[in-house]
This record gives C-alpha cells, sequence and structure tokens, in this order.
C-alpha cells in the first residue's frame, strides 16, 4: 500500500504543510511553508481532466523558495502528479528532504522520493479533502494508491 497524507497549520500570512508519504517499506515526512493561494492553484490543477502531460499539477516549497527575494531555491517538499499510461493511471512522485542548511553540517541532509500509482477517481477526492483541510474542515488528506490495470 501506498500512500501521501497532508495536513495543514496556517499563521497569518502562509502556513506549513506536512507531508507524509509511504510505499511499501520506504517512507518519508518533510514540510515547507506556503501561502494558502498557492495551495488552492495546486487543487484546482489536480481537478483538470485528463491531466496535461506538458504542464502537470506539481508543488514545490521550502524556506529558501518562500523567503529568498526571488522566489528561487532548493525544495524540502515537492509533489508531482503525472498522467502514466493511455488507461487513466496517473504516477505521484514525493519528495521530501530535511530542511536544508548551509554550512560544516550540509551533508547530514537526509531525503526520500516516493512514487505510487492512483487514477483521476482517487485525485478527486483527495483534491476535495485538501480543500477541506485548507479550509478548516478537516485534518487531513490522504491520496492513496489504486489497483490500475
Amino acid at each position: 500500500m501506498a500512500e501521501l497524507t497532508l495536513s495543514w497549520s496556517p499563521n497569518e500570512d502562509y502556513g506549513i504543510l506536512d507531508a507524509t508519504v509511504r510505499s511499501g517499506e520506504f517512507s518519508g515526512h518533510g514540510y515547507a511553508p506556503f501561502n494558502k493561494q498557492r495551495l488552492e492553484k495546486f487543487i484546482a490543477s489536480l481537478r483538470v481532466y485528463p491531466i496535461s502531460i506538458s504542464a502537470p499539477p506539481t508543488l514545490e516549497g521550502g524556506n529558501w523558495i518562500m523567503f529568498s527575494p526571488d522566489g528561487q531555491g532548493p525544495a524540502e517538499l515537492a509533489i508531482a502528479i503525472k498522467p502514466y499510461n493511455g488507461r487513466g493511471a496517473i504516477i505521484v512522485r514525493v519528495d521530501v528532504t530535511s530542511e536544508i542548511r548551509n554550512g560544516p553540517d550540509e551533508d547530514l541532509q537526509s531525503a526520500a522520493t516516493v512514487r505510487f500509482l492512483t487514477n483521476y477517481e482517487a485525485l478527486g477526492k483527495f483534491a476535495s479533502d485538501f480543500q477541506a483541510v485548507l479550509d478548516g474542515r478537516r485534518e487531513e488528506a490522504c491520496l492513496k494508491d489504486t489497483p490500475v490495470s
């Protein structure tokens, strides 16, 4: 079984998106700051059918991205949703890293990448649940793998 679970801790200007992902024996946990509007744009892109091959739904965040003057930097949390085959299967890729640091402990950074397959029905439910999390009506949203042919 594989799944991605997201929760949201808002504050005045932005919030922290917390992600836990697992697939079989592999798992990872990460978090990153986002503004709510960016997350709502991501949710809207999850509801598009069919998912665009050239511009799939992606979400990348991290302290460097959020707080640097140019909005550029390495991601501490990245989610990409792409078509997998012509029969409606979707591949989910989640990258999580520990906080990115410069200096003597930069080699201590940990990272995990987890991929799994799902379908449009599960993605639609996840999009609705994720919006409910942002609106404070749910604690978490979970996207689970689904059998695909």
